[in-house]
């Protein structure tokens, strides 16, 4: 990833990690910049590994299989330990009064 140019080049430095979950997919990286006697600049791209994001959607069909339901979909994901977790759940009002 390394790039040379005869001028500074301009790069959004960003966070270095996701912020909330509209940046759920983005990559992070950095950037190490090297600017030499001669005023050559060269720069590489680095990518920063970040924890992930997960949106989880559940449709609950009754009050009973309410939380059996969540931990059936939160067991799917992997190094969820690790990741920013958003659980969001739907039901049938009609349901959830029996």
């Amino acid at each position: 990833n390394e790039k040379k140019t005869e001028q500074s080049p301009i790069v959004y430095s960003g966070s270095p990690d996701r912020i909330d979950f509209g940046e759920k997919d983005d990559n992070k990286s950095c950037c190490i910049v090297t600017v030499e006697a001669n005023k050559k600049t060269y720069f590489n791209l680095l990518m920063i590994p970040c924890r992930p994001f997960y949106q989880i959607y559940i449709h609950i069909e009754s009050l009973g299989d309410a939380r059996e339901k969540i931990k059936e979909e939160i067991i799917k994901y992997k190094n969820i330990e690790n990741a920013i977790v958003k659980i969001k759940y739907s039901y049938n009002y009609q349901y959830i009064k029996q």
